[in-house]
């Protein structure tokens, strides 16, 4: 049997890793005869650092997604590498864009489609245009202070701006005025077509959602990652019920308790870290969404209650969160940020009693099952949340 699976996120995507790759060896490995076909769709062709004997990878250019134009184009280039017709395969397809495609390209040869669903496209587009530019912010400043650092500056250009302009000149202070008038409507039109592309955009979204999670062939399943995702689709797409499953397969494997404790014990040394403090970890990048502020305020309240108590951050941005620390005025002797690389992130997870997750209420964040939980998980760590995941108030009810 041959497998073929689809990917529209790229390889260079954080979670390919343990959520792609891992789960296809692991699939491999207890299959032999199993050959595996990976077809990543790329906005640039990129050298791969994965190989296995029985996964082949390919690359196929891809443009920026229009409409569903783009997608039809995209399963024409893939029927080549399909098997032959006396030749029965599975398809996977994560997401609802390789989804889509699969949908193209099915035919009854197909053993089984199975559609990946791990969140919501068309809520992430939204969500993120929301905070776009705070998302972007160097320093990830709170909302509030973006937008007050924002309106400081316009005030002090227009008042350096006045010191030097011709004063009793009736005619040239009246052009002023009108100028900065045209402006305002002129940023106040742009706003409102900005606006409407974001809705426009959302909608195309989720329409081709809505057409990726069909299930209109009785050997197509489709998987989500909770089952917060699985209600959605059922009462919005109308995606059958009895053709939906929850995903197990791409969790990472738990690691013993023993490995764990001897982590434990030899990372604690070697950081100083004393056996009986109370360690609370995150980990994760410290874009607004993943709402840094919250996690250093929450421990801020737990050093309080309890002098025990340790900071354990491992990020790819430790400066940002040390700034965030610094001004919380948390002692030195009470965190450690670092970033470590990826296939030690489980070692220094060990360290730590609490993993911390945290989210703004919004349907994207219901619906998601977040991967960092799943590492935390898989270390013995209890999870941290505030209620704003589905999946984490199911798992972790008592957190």
């Amino acid at each position: 049997m041959q497998l073929i699976y689809l990917i529209y996120d790229s390889i260079n995507n954080s979670v390919f890793g343990n959520q792609v790759w891992q789960p296809l060896v692991k699939r491999a490995g207890e299959n032999k005869d199993l050959q595996v076909t990976l077809i990543s769709f790329e906005t640039r062709l990129i050298s791969l650092k994965y190989s296995h004997p029985q996964i082949k990878i390919i690359q196929l250019k891809r443009t920026k997604f229009w409409g569903k134009l783009n997608l039809k184009i995209l399963a024409y280039k893939i029927k080549k590498y399909l098997p032959e017709e006396s030749s029965p395969y599975q398809l996977i397809a994560r997401g609802p864009f390789a989804g889509y495609i699969a949908q193209q390209i099915y035919t009854p040869l197909c053993a089984q489609l199975t559609i990946q669903a791990r969140g919501l496209a068309h809520a992430e587009y939204e969500y993120s245009s929301q905070c776009s530019k705070l998302r972007t912010s160097p320093h990830c400043l709170p909302a509030e202070a973006f937008l007050a650092c924002r309106s400081l500056w316009s005030e002090s250009w227009v008042f350096a701006r006045s010191l030097f302009r011709r004063r009793g000149n009736p005619l040239a202070d009246s052009r002023e005025e009108d100028r900065h008038t045209h402006k305002g409507l002129a940023m106040t039109n742009r706003n409102w077509l900005k606006q409407a592309l974001i809705w426009l955009r959302t909608k195309q979204l989720n329409n081709l959602e809505c057409t990726a999670y069909q299930t209109k062939q009785p050997n197509i399943q489709i998987e989500c990652i909770s089952s917060a995702l699985q209600k959605y689709l059922v009462s919005h797409y109308h995606t059958k019920l009895n053709q939906t499953n929850i995903a197990q397969y791409d969790k990472p494997t738990p690691f013993t308790p023993a490995q764990c404790l001897e982590w434990r014990i030899r990372l604690r040394q070697q950081l100083n870290i004393s056996n009986s403090a109370t360690v609370y970890c995150y980990s994760g990048s410290a874009h607004l969404w993943q709402c840094p502020n919250l996690v250093i305020e929450f421990f801020k309240i737990k050093l309080s209650q309890n002098p025990q108590a340790f900071l354990l951050i491992l990020s790819n941005q430790p400066e940002i969160f040390t700034k965030l620390i610094e001004q919380a005025q948390i002692p030195t002797s009470h965190y450690y940020t670092t970033n470590v690389h990826h296939q030690e992130v489980y070692q220094y997870l060990a360290i730590a009693n609490f993993g911390m997750v945290f989210r703004e209420p919004h349907l994207l964040n219901w619906v998601s099952r977040p991967t960092k939980a799943l590492e935390y998980a898989s270390v013995e760590l209890t999870v941290l949340h505030n209620n704003t995941v589905n999946w984490l108030m199911e798992t972790f009810p008592q957190s």
